[in-house]
């Protein structure tokens, strides 16, 4: 699935909170409450068809029922920042996602099956957003200019040899 930053939504956007239909205004209200949801986008073309189904229900003079289709376009909302890490025995890859550190460093491990016994080597470094790199392929640039041209995370974004 699709994710997005909250922060990219734009003011009034609906959003999908369990089942129940909220504003971003509300979900920003829950998240600076405590609360930890797991929040989905309410795409146009899903409110365009529950309007359509309730316009034919009611043309029909049927009462209209409950609108239980799935969303194919909703996105996953990360509401907590982006950060990058170093992660190897020489901190060589370089991780990028939402989370703390050692979900980033559960994500990699699995991501490239790393054996237990040589686990135990892995140190993970949190890299500055704003640090510059040169990167092969697109030259020098922050960590944060890279990721802005990214879209799904967690992801291995380079390598720091």
């Amino acid at each position: 699935m699709e994710t997005v930053h909250i922060s990219d939504l734009r003011p009034g956007q609906y959003i999908n909170n369990n089942g129940q239909v909220i504003t971003l205004e509300q979900a920003k209200k829950l998240l600076e409450g405590g609360a930890a949801p797991v929040l989905h986008t309410v795409s146009d073309e899903y409110i365009g068809r529950v309007l359509d189904s309730l316009h034919d229900a009611r043309e029909a003079g049927q009462e209209p029922g409950d609108f239980c289709e799935p969303d194919p376009q909703a996105k996953l909302i990360e509401y907590r920042e982006l950060r990058a890490v170093a992660i190897g025995p020489d901190r060589a890859d370089i991780v990028a996602g939402y989370g703390t550190n050692e979900e980033l460093a559960a994500w990699y491990r699995l991501e490239v099956t790393i054996p237990e016994e040589e686990w135990q080597d892995y140190k993970v470094v949190d890299l500055p957003l704003d640090k510059k790199m040169d990167w092969e392929e697109d030259g020098e640039m922050t960590l944060k200019e890279l990721l802005e041209w990214e879209t799904e995370f967690p992801q291995i974004v380079g390598s720091s040899e």
